[in-house]
């Protein structure tokens, strides 16, 4: 059988060099501190716009929001930026994901400056969907390894129903028709995957999660968000928060099935 080659590392690796938080990120649109704080609100409702930069001989040094402005100059109502409130182009997703966690944007730094923004409908483009769609693979690609690993003989058939057995006979053998090169193990699904992590004492104890529904829940939100991305469906803005905490138990996970992290799950 062929050898898993990747790993999380090679995919983050690629990924932070490749596709960066400048792929999703918008031009952050500004005006001068004394532009009137009444045109700038009527430009941004225009838009839809929640958020503006502020410059100062040109550079831009603060935000507004658009509830903020009041019938004064825009740069009464500006608020400072922090380096808390950006990152880098060149950081990664991971990174732009983690900062609109708790925010609804970012900042992005070009060249030292506040230049562009993020904000959680840009998770919606391509780059981040094939990132998230990305790491989901691996995390099953490397549930599989272990499987194999660990169950040199196929006894892992003993964790599944016979109906899931028959589900996975069949397409093994559609795929043999095929000559396609692979074993019986490669044609579980994730649902399958996932019962047998969890009746097996051995690959249980891999993935460090704390109780079996735990992982249950971890694996069929993991299910969903494939799904979502898959089929091209839209994710809801406020979900995003979730997912952010979803990528980070992957993550972990991962590094728990690589064995590079011991560190328990909550």
């Amino acid at each position: 059988m062929k050898q898993l080659k990747s790993s999380y590392q090679d995919l983050h690796r690629i990924f932070r060099h490749s596709i960066t938080a400048r792929e999703i990120a918008e031009p952050l649109a500004s005006f001068e501190k004394d532009y009137p704080a009444t045109k700038v609100r009527d430009f941004m409702e225009a838009r839809d716009f929640d958020v503006v930069g502020v410059r100062s001989d040109g550079v831009i040094a603060g935000y507004v929001t658009r509830q903020s402005l009041g019938a004064d100059t825009v740069g009464e109502y500006m608020v400072s930026v922090k380096d808390k409130d950006g990152i880098n182009e060149s950081d990664s997703l991971l990174d732009a994901l983690e900062s609109l966690r708790t925010s609804r944007w970012v900042f992005i730094r070009f060249l030292g400056n506040p230049n562009g923004i993020i904000t959680r409908g840009d998770l919606q483009k391509a780059p981040m969907r094939m990132w998230l769609f990305g790491l989901i693979s691996l995390l099953e690609m490397q549930l599989l390894r272990r499987i194999r690993d660990t169950y040199t003989q196929d006894e892992w058939k003993d964790y599944l129903s016979p109906n899931r057995l028959e589900a996975a006979q069949r397409i093994f053998d559609e795929r043999q028709r095929k000559n396609d090169s692979i074993d019986l193990a490669e044609c579980l699904q994730i649902g399958d995957k996932k019962t047998i992590f969890r009746k097996s004492e051995k690959l249980f104890g891999l993935v460090g999660f704390n109780g079996a529904k735990k992982w249950d829940q971890f694996m069929r939100d993991v299910e969903d968000l494939r799904n979502k991305l898959a089929h091209s469906n839209g994710i809801a803005s406020e979900s995003w928060p979730e997912i952010a905490s979803l990528v980070s138990g992957i993550e972990q996970c991962l590094l728990r099935l690589e064995g590079k992290a011991t560190s328990p799950l909550p």
